[in-house]
């Protein structure tokens, strides 16, 4: 799991502060976004898609929802 600095200004925490695995990562999602990140994130493992481009929402340090480009691939 890679999130750089600006994707932890974007919630309004500091790097070190940021989730550092994808289960954490998980439990700042909006429930409603999980099963479609998980799906995209799947298809793109199993080699079903070549990468993945969606929307989320997630949670900002403040407790409001921020809507985030997410993105991924294999390499």
């Amino acid at each position: 799991l890679w999130l750089d600095a600006h994707w932890s200004a974007m919630i309004g925490g500091a790097a070190a502060e940021m989730p550092s695995s994808a289960a954490r990562l998980a439990e700042l999602l909006h429930e409603e976004d999980r099963p479609r990140l998980r799906a995209a994130v799947v298809d793109t493992l199993a080699g079903r898609e070549a990468r993945f481009d969606i929307e989320i929402r997630v949670r900002a340090v403040g407790g409001g929802w921020r809507w985030m480009r997410t993105r991924g691939s294999v390499t």
